[in-house]
């Protein structure tokens, strides 16, 4: 589904290696990754973008055995996730096997550790390979993903419905050749990233750019942004997060997951602890659920609004793989 021809994701790229319809692990992907920077011209400067599928369903267990004692959920009797299960898994070959032949969902935390791993393992033969060609200490590298997964939390299991911290909480790693280490919690979004990288190679970002200049947040010259928004897929949902609370809109109604109705109108507003990253569920009399309205009202009347291409077969099988429809 981010292949040119059906996301229009191409522009700009002197070389692309097209997506296939098996999955490749990090390490494949980065040694396609390398051979391209082999054959670079060696005047130039690059930019290079590595899509890493993993970890994803499918998980496979490409790196087994470890780090399988810090799973990021309780196991619960597998029953529990199938009852849970929207409509693309229920269907999927690999989810109607895994669902047969597992217990528990034990064995998918594992495997999805497994997977988390195996990306560690090509980011490291991806950082071998630029130390090799004298690249290290000229390169920025930034490392984000495009969502989380849900591996139980509320009732909701490997896929990533709904804005939940467990969907829309990614990781953001920006290293910047000789700068000192630095660890934020200031709330950021992926519209941040483009500007970012703009600033950082002396570039003007482009007039109406949505995002902030993270380098001048980090260094005290620009304050923080006090909301960041979240959308969910065929604007069924929209989120705005404070640096204490989350507040979840419900835009349309639709039963896609059978433990998570989304329903037209509902509100769900969180309190957010800082420590422990876990948010408790608070009364929408609050008055900062109130205020959170207010500045989500005002960022959906105020956003961009694009008119997509009319989808072609290859987008919806893509799309039905990958459970985003039904």
């Amino acid at each position: 589904h981010l292949n040119p021809n059906v996301s229009n994701l191409g522009l700009g790229f002197s070389e692309i290696i097209p997506a296939t319809r098996e999955n490749r692990t990090a390490s494949e992907t980065v040694a396609l990754g390398v051979d391209i920077l082999n054959k670079r011209p060696q005047d130039q400067p690059f930019f290079m973008w590595l899509h890493m599928v993993d970890p994803h369903a499918p998980y496979e267990h490409y790196q087994p055995d470890s780090h399988r004692d810090r799973l990021l959920s309780p196991s619960v009797p597998m029953s529990r996730a199938i009852k849970a299960a929207p409509g693309f898994q229920k269907n999927n070959p690999w989810f109607k096997k895994t669902f047969k032949k597992h217990q528990t969902t034990q064995p998918l935390l594992e495997h999805y550790n497994d997977e988390v791993l195996e990306v560690d393992v090509g980011l490291g033969k991806l950082i071998e390979s630029l130390k090799t060609q004298n690249l290290w200490d000229n390169t920025a590298i930034v490392f984000t993903s495009d969502h989380g997964e849900n591996l139980g939390d509320r009732e909701l299991y490997f896929h990533h419905g709904g804005l939940y911290d467990a969907a829309i909480g990614i990781p953001l790693v920006i290293r910047v050749p000789g700068a000192a280490p630095v660890k934020s919690t200031i709330l950021t979004q992926t519209v941040d990233i483009a500007p970012t990288i703009m600033n950082l190679l002396g570039l003007p970002s482009w007039p109406d750019s949505r995002g902030q200049n993270l380098q001048a947040v980090i260094t005290g010259e620009q304050e923080p942004a006090p909301y960041v928004f979240a959308d969910h897929l065929y604007a069924q949902q929209a989120a705005v997060r404070s640096a204490t609370h989350t507040l979840i809109y419900h835009r349309k109604n639709t039963r896609q997951f059978p433990s998570y109705e989304i329903r037209k109108g509902k509100y769900e507003f969180f309190e957010r602890n800082p420590e422990t990253n876990q948010s408790q569920s608070q009364p929408l009399s609050d008055p900062a659920a109130q205020s959170l309205q207010n500045v989500l009202k005002n960022y959906l009347a105020n956003k961009q609004v694009w008119q997509p291409q009319k989808a072609i077969q290859q987008d919806m099988e893509s799309l039905k793989a990958l459970g985003y429809i039904e």
